[in-house]
């Protein structure tokens, strides 16, 4: 079992993860639109990644009997 305050903590980590992937996909869809592929596929790798570490810290508390608490994402700027 997790202590509270290390759940807590991966939580907000997630989140953290999960933004950042969020971030990454908003500017790559900026580059598609601005015809930059090469670089619209390199943030679409760097969301891939972010998303990756999410989820390592998902699994961390699932398998420690934690609890997984999704929390709400600001929208990114799209400009």
């Amino acid at each position: 079992m997790l202590p509270g305050k290390v759940e807590a903590a991966f939580n907000e980590q997630i989140r953290h993860e999960l933004e950042s992937a969020y971030l990454y996909l908003a500017m790559a869809a900026w580059f598609d639109s601005a015809g930059l592929v090469g670089m619209a596929r390199w943030m679409r790798a760097q969301t891939q990644e972010e998303v990756t570490h999410a989820m390592r810290f998902f699994k961390h508390i699932v398998e420690r009997g934690g609890r997984v608490h999704l929390q709400a994402m600001a929208e990114p700027n799209s400009e």
